[in-house]
């Protein structure tokens, strides 16, 4: 992972983008939603016929949306409890009904080994340990999302939507702290797909880099339309 100056420096360009955005409309969270957020679940939906059998609905993805792009609550942590929620949602039912995979795991990209279903609840412990430490916290955003997408890919919590789960739990771990939405496109897939074997093999800015763009493209578009 880059140091905190190479880090600055990658973003900043970023950071500029958004601060315009932010000073130019008083609803340019709302705006950002509105223009990323269908194309996203049109992307996400695109992944996920690759790895289940079937998938939600679209309006399931919007309520995933919906949470992850809600305020922040006071004192809010990244949880399991908040994981379980997402899954919930696909699956429409109580999230106290959810349970962790007990198969074998779907094999998403080359590089990607799944843990054995034993492991998984110690394998989420460890994680949320994780990001409450510090040095998750000096991370930039878009770090923090890129490394949370790829260690619960490994892991693979659910039998069903998986990788749906994790990729709104990521969105919420960005959104927490930027408050965007990344603009992505169903045919980007295959790209994703590539950074994502990268990023199993050690290799992870190409993953960044994916995410930086989208975001880039997301503030564009809206700065366009002010």
């Amino acid at each position: 992972m880059t140091s905190p100056l190479r880090s600055f420096l990658q973003f900043a360009p970023l950071e500029r983008k958004l601060r315009q955005v932010a000073e130019r409309s008083p609803d340019w969270k709302g705006q950002i939603k509105t223009l990323a957020g269908p194309p996203l679940i049109r992307y996400e939906l695109e992944k996920a016929r690759r790895w289940d059998i079937s998938s939600p609905s679209a309006s399931r993805l919007g309520d995933c949306l919906d949470l992850v792009t809600a305020p922040a609550q006071p004192a809010e942590e990244l949880s399991q409890a908040y994981l379980l929620q997402l899954q919930a949602l696909l699956l429409d039912h109580a999230a106290g009904d959810t349970e962790f995979r007990q198969g074998a795991g779907t094999r998403v990209s080359e590089g990607h080994v799944c843990l054995d279903p034993t492991a998984v609840p110690r394998a989420l412990a460890r994680f949320f340990e994780w990001t409450a430490s510090e040095a998750f916290a000096q991370m930039h955003a878009l770090e923090q999302m890129t490394l949370c997408q790829v260690r619960l890919y490994e892991i693979w919590p659910f039998d069903a939507y998986s990788g749906l789960t994790v990729d709104f739990f990521s969105l919420r771990v960005l959104y927490l702290k930027m408050s965007l939405v990344p603009l992505l496109a169903p045919e980007q897939t295959g790209e994703f797909q590539e950074a994502l074997s990268e990023a199993f093999g050690f290799v992870t800015k190409p993953l960044v880099d994916f995410y930086l763009r989208a975001c880039d493209r997301a503030c564009e578009q809206v700065l366009r339309q002010l």
